[in-house]
């Protein structure tokens, strides 16, 4: 249904919370609902949630219904940020060597043999073969250039994603400014209690100083959950066994890296994500284990010259984000262990569901099924990612790891594992945030390795396997000599953003 049709019945929404989720439902809904819609947004009494350290990272989405958050280069430039080719992890392979997992494809295939299994058949026959060297991302990352993904199909950049590193606070702020010239009303008085009625659904809203918003949709995006906090809570803790983080963010002199790295530790491991003009460092760790120590041992090497936030964990999700007339968004319907890509993404991809699906009255358990079931297999899908690489990690003689490694893990990723491990084959379910190749370089990396290739691959003589190679890597080189340095780019967008007209913005996404 239409946000259109909403007009006819949903009319009074009103937005719980202080952060980036709060003003980036309240920009995209006012975008959609236009001066029609009656929303106001009225502020937790906690602290706007800002992300782990205060940054974190997303994937762009090509939603028109987001209006400005569908912007890679506005955001770039609000977010004091820098783009991403993906995320390099050093400290977890059982290989002893660091390893990218790239956003875009690897390779490509030969008639009806998949990139990676043209790989396996090579190594097979004694060739050191290794996915990342035919990868633009991963080639573009370590050079230190960067170019927006896009242009013609056939274009290798056609075959990319980037990542944008955000100051969440800074976005959010951005966002407020957007929504108020959009005329979205914000309450002086934070929330203090929910009206229900008798079915459980919110009747209206009463802030500190006594005013009552009457409401046909509320949506929580308070860090706390005021409104959601009693709804059932997936507990994702017997896999993703980080239960504190300390966070904490350095200058850095030199021109921000493009890319993310997630680097483990004795009983955790550290983000590390570069900003315009400084990185923002997390250290997730398991306190029982004694984590903390080498958390602060990993920020210090990093840099760190003051005392950083240490911050609980509780990653899971709820079990039903939308109930009644009631969506929790943002850190109130989940947390994830961000090792891939960060929360801040999958608010996003959260608020353009609920766009899609906003309901024609206020009464509508069909949208709110919908909604439900697909958040929950792109979160679960998600988890299971991250669970992966906990899973199949190298590090062996440290308890934390070991017993990382001895888990027991989702049926649903179970599945992945065998069926990868006896055939190369990448099970992919709905919602998947991320696609086949990415799965195949965590896989391949991280030491899961088929007892042989696919059959397809051994009618190709070896010598026509590495013609092909040796093609794909001329293509992606010659590509890769037209990217301009990182922070050429960088410093582009924002001369572009800063311009009153459009003209400079024409190559822009």
């Amino acid at each position: 249904m239409s946000g259109q049709a909403g007009l006819e019945r949903v009319q009074r929404i009103v937005i719980v919370g202080s952060g980036v989720a709060a003003w980036a439902a309240a920009a995209s809904l006012a975008k959609v609902l236009g001066p029609a819609g009656r929303l106001r947004v009225v502020p937790a009494a906690e602290t706007a949630d800002a992300g782990y350290g205060g940054a974190d990272s997303l994937l762009p989405l090509h939603d028109e219904r987001l209006g400005c958050l569908r912007d890679a280069a506005a955001m770039l430039t609000a977010g004091d940020g820098s783009c991403g080719w993906g995320v390099a992890f050093d400290g977890w392979s059982p290989h002893a060597r660091p390893w990218f997992l790239p956003f875009g494809s690897i390779g490509a295939g030969l008639g009806p043999v998949p990139f990676h299994q043209i790989v396996l058949r090579l190594r097979r026959e004694g060739r050191a073969v290794r996915l990342a060297d035919y990868s633009l991302p991963a080639l573009a990352a370590q050079s230190g250039r960067f170019a927006w993904p896009g242009g013609p199909a056939r274009s290798v950049l056609s075959t990319c994603r980037n990542a944008l590193h955000l100051d969440v606070a800074a976005l959010a702020d951005a966002l407020r400014e957007r929504a108020g010239a959009a005329g979205v009303m914000s309450s002086r008085a934070p929330f203090a209690s929910a009206e229900r009625a008798g079915d459980g659904r919110i009747a209206g809203i009463h802030t500190a100083d006594g005013t009552r918003l009457g409401a046909d949709l509320v949506l929580d995006c308070s860090e706390t959950a005021v409104l959601s906090g009693r709804d059932p809570w997936e507990d994702w803790s017997p896999w993703l066994a980080c239960d504190r983080a300390l966070a904490a963010r350095v200058p850095r002199a030199a021109d921000p890296p493009p890319y993310a790295l997630a680097e483990a530790h004795a009983a955790g491991w550290t983000r590390h994500l570069p900003l315009a003009h400084a990185t923002s460092l997390v250290a997730f760790f398991n306190a029982a284990r004694g984590g903390e120590a080498a958390a602060l041992a990993s920020l210090e090497r990093a840099g760190l010259a003051a005392e950083p936030d240490n911050v609980p964990l509780r990653f899971g999700r709820r079990r039903e984000p939308w109930r009644g007339n009631c969506v929790a968004l943002g850190a109130a319907a989940a947390r994830l262990d961000p090792l891939v890509v960060g929360n801040l993404h999958f608010l996003l991809t959260a608020l353009a569901r609920l766009l899609e699906l906003l309901p024609a009255e206020p009464r509508s358990p069909a949208c709110a099924r919908e909604y439900n079931r697909r958040t929950a297999a792109e979160l679960d899908n998600a988890r299971d990612q991250a669970i992966a690489l906990y899973k199949t990690n190298g590090r062996r003689g440290e308890p934390f790891w070991d017993e990382c490694r001895a888990m027991a893990v989702p049926d649903s990723l179970a599945y992945r594992l065998d069926t990868y491990a006896s055939r190369g084959k990448v099970v992919l379910y709905d919602e998947e945030p991320f696609d086949e190749a990415a799965w195949i370089a965590l896989f391949d990396e991280q030491g899961i390795a088929p007892p042989r290739n696919h059959p397809l691959a051994d009618g190709f003589p070896i010598a026509d396997l590495e013609a092909h190679l040796a093609r794909i890597r001329a293509i992606l080189l010659d590509e890769l000599k037209r990217m301009p340095a990182h922070a050429d780019h960088l410093a582009r967008v924002r001369a572009a953003e800063r311009r009153p007209d459009n003209a400079a913005r024409e190559a822009l996404p």
